[in-house]
């Protein structure tokens, strides 16, 4: 009898384990699928959108960058002249890249150097040369090193984003968060730190600067007064004309609100 109660919880405690890892990581089926349906639209602005929107996703799925390869094979011979001809296959390749899979490269270098359009030569070696850089971003992204039950996954995701140490990692979180809003409050409170933190490091560089910038658009675009503080703070303190700008319209942006 003994044996089997534990035989019981034993299986209990695997499919809880099981069922909080699912719940941690979380379960993109769903967004792959929606991506795969976009991307296989008859409509050319919504598989641009869609393909834009992948290469900050932090998808590794093969069911979908297989779909995208495939894709890309088929029609860069044959794409040139029209605009977002050129624009979709340019962003499918930043898209494929974005997977940070190696078995693709062999795709980009065929497209950087058979195309007949200069604009896909360039995107595609731009995104051959990116593929690793994507590696690393997506470990980033998917990274478990923060742990908060209470957050849905999407928001452990953009909260990877902001803190990872990747600086472009950071902004890109930040426009992902402007464009779109956060699903939990925490990701602004994350933001926040990350934005006094990067400022009392004193980066001054151009990537630094901008991703700063963003991170006060995020704040007055999160609508909530508390970060005033921080805003004025930079605002007060910043050499920077550009932070300074940004800094200040936040401040009168959550102004409105009090």
């Amino acid at each position: 009898m003994k044996f089997f109660f534990r035989y019981v919880l034993t299986i209990i405690f695997v499919i809880f384990f099981m069922f909080s890892s699912v719940h941690a990581s979380g379960d993109r089926t769903e967004e792959v699928n929606q991506y795969i349906k976009k991307i296989k639209s008859s409509n050319i602005i919504t598989r641009i959108e869609a393909a834009k929107e992948i290469s900050n996703s932090g998808l590794t799925d093969p069911l979908l960058f297989d779909l995208i390869n495939d894709i890309l094979l088929n029609k860069y011979i044959t794409a040139s002249g029209e605009k977002n001809i050129i624009d979709e296959i340019s962003w499918l390749c930043k898209a494929l890249a974005s997977s940070g899979n190696p078995k693709y490269k062999s795709t980009l270098e065929e497209i950087s150097t058979n195309s007949s359009d200069m604009k896909i030569q360039n995107y595609a070696l731009q995104s051959l040369n990116l593929v690793d850089d994507y590696a690393q971003r997506n470990k980033d992204i998917a990274s478990t090193n923060y742990v908060d039950p209470d957050l849905s996954p999407e928001s452990i995701r953009l909260i990877n984003m902001i803190k990872s140490d990747i600086i472009t990692l950071k902004r890109d979180g930040a426009k992902k968060i402007f464009r779109s809003g956060a699903p939990d409050e925490k990701v602004y409170d994350i933001v926040n730190g990350e934005l006094l933190e990067l400022f009392n490091t004193n980066l001054q560089d151009n990537t630094a600067v901008d991703t700063m910038a963003w991170f006060c658009k995020v704040l007055a675009a999160s609508g909530h007064t508390k970060y005033t503080a921080t805003l004025e703070q930079i605002s007060s303190t910043t050499d920077n004309s550009k932070l300074k700008r940004y800094a200040d319209e936040g401040i009168k942006t959550l102004s409105y609100l009090q």
